[in-house]
């Protein structure tokens, strides 16, 4: 789903678009709504207000992220959205972030879903077994367990409302299955950095760009053994929000857990917050546009460092010319713009 959902797991767009439908209908999430979720999400990673999307605000609910492995609160609130959204209402939240012209889009889909549920659950009583709904409606509960899994690996415990997707992402390597599972999203910090690339692209760019992040977390285990302290603290003291912590190692931001970006600014500069933040967008965008001339087929939308890993793959500089500011700026995920599509040429 969420691959179809940035238009990279095909070339061709129907593709996508057809995949998509049916795993958000798998998933039970409102293809529109999340489209437009995913987009604001990618607008505003972890950040507090803005980002619609964060599994695990501080303190944690951990009992109600513990049954979730089974969906067990999930399910009930996605059939209830799902019966809201048919009926045509949506949240103040979602009415924030889907615009107006999107809306309908919403409850159709919703009505057509209520209906195949209930052909299935007839379907169960017609036939005495639960085996329709084994198919249709139940796998989003036996199922959830990987993804719940992946899930809290790629943003939790990690530092709220910054830019830089080094401190609020987590990259990690993992098991050949899960990966497979997973579509290479493990390489969570490259995924946002460059959010129209390809999950087979992920692998390759991680190694254009792993000397100027933090090192990557070795599996489940590092990843979760680093969430615990964080989550006692912020259970014990709620207002305390820690400084993200970058695994040890010989990268270019030194060995030092509690790092700062190379160019000597802490990147701590809440959205809202427009001097400097816009002078960092401007300067990004000006490196784009200088380099994209020498690196044809890359979008000038995307970050300075979409164009240093085009141009490391023609003969030029590569990954040491990387910026901060290719760290913070976010993407195309402008908000005027839905998801769209990068070249897969740009990454072969």
């Amino acid at each position: 789903m969420h691959e179809c959902g940035h238009g990279t797991a095909f070339k061709t767009q129907w593709k996508n678009d057809f995949v998509y439908q049916i795993a958000c209908f798998m998933m039970m999430r409102n293809p529109t709504i999340w489209r437009w979720s995913h987009t604001r999400y990618h607008t505003d990673t972890i950040i507090v207000g803005r980002d619609p999307e964060i599994l695990a605000m501080r303190p944690p609910a951990l009992l109600k992220i513990g049954v979730n492995f089974f969906g067990v609160t999930d399910v009930p609130q996605a059939l209830m959205a799902m019966l809201r959204h048919a009926s045509g209402s949506l949240t103040p939240e979602e009415i924030d972030f889907v615009p107006e012209t999107e809306r309908p889009k919403v409850s159709f889909v919703a009505r057509i879903w209520v209906s195949i549920y209930l052909m299935t659950l007839i379907a169960c009583f017609a036939v005495h077994s639960i085996l329709p709904a084994m198919l249709i409606g139940l796998p989003r509960i036996y199922g959830a367990w990987h993804h719940v899994l992946t899930g809290l690996t790629q943003h939790d415990g990690l530092a709220e409302d910054v830019l830089d997707h080094r401190l609020n992402c987590r990259a990690m390597y993992l098991n050949p299955f899960s990966r497979f599972i997973y579509w290479n999203m493990n390489y969570h910090v490259e995924h946002h950095m460059f959010p129209m690339g390809p999950y087979h692209a992920l692998p390759a760019l991680h190694e254009e760009v792993k000397n100027d992040c933090p090192a990557a977390y070795s599996g489940f285990w590092g990843a979760y053994h680093e969430n615990y302290p964080d989550i006692n603290s912020s259970i014990e003291r709620p207002d305390v929000l820690r400084e993200a912590r970058a695994s040890a190692g010989s990268g270019a931001l030194g060995t030092s857990r509690q790092w700062r970006i190379r160019s000597g600014s802490t990147p701590t500069h809440k959205r809202g917050s427009s001097t400097e933040y816009d002078s960092l967008i401007m300067t990004a965008l000006a490196q784009v546009r200088e380099n994209s001339a020498r690196a044809p087929g890359i979008n000038c939308a995307q970050p300075a460092s979409l164009t240093y890993i085009g141009e490391n793959h023609h003969g030029h500089p590569g990954a040491s010319s990387l910026s901060a500011a290719a760290f913070v700026l976010r993407g195309t995920y402008w908000e005027s713009n839905v998801m769209p599509k990068m070249p897969h040429s740009a990454f072969q």
